[in-house]
């Protein structure tokens, strides 16, 4: 058997692009961009753009990633340690998981219907 080293060499350069949609699709920003790069993008739009993926494959026709950094991702981003996940109940950590993703406390009567489902699946388990 014989090993003998062969170098690589990408077919295109990676870069990382990151602002809103509309300023990194404007035709200002895409003269100067590197579109045939294998291409991260990060979105900071608060809301999420409606067909984002096909729209910037148009403008990045080699994006390999698409991400938004806003306050909602900011929020998912920012979980409890795991140690402390395991002091907690199950309706406290569904109510924090409820709480990030919705920005609203759960009420009683969504509580109380969790609360229902956890004992059910607990007495399937069982």
């Amino acid at each position: 058997m014989e090993i003998r080293e062969v170098p690589l060499k990408p077919l295109r350069d990676w870069a990382e692009v990151r602002g809103s949609f509309e300023e990194i699709t404007s035709e200002e920003f895409l003269e100067k961009a590197d579109r045939d790069a294998y291409t991260r993008i990060t979105l900071l739009d608060e809301d999420d753009i409606p067909d984002a993926i096909a729209r910037l494959k148009s403008c990045y026709p080699n994006m390999m990633v698409l991400r938004y950094d806003n306050k909602r991702t900011q929020a998912e981003n920012d979980l409890t340690e795991g140690t402390e996940l395991e002091k907690r109940s199950e309706i406290e950590l569904f109510e924090e998981l409820f709480e990030k993703q919705n920005n609203v406390v759960m009420n009683e009567a969504q509580k109380n219907r969790v609360l229902k489902l956890i004992e059910d699946i607990k007495e399937e388990m069982s």
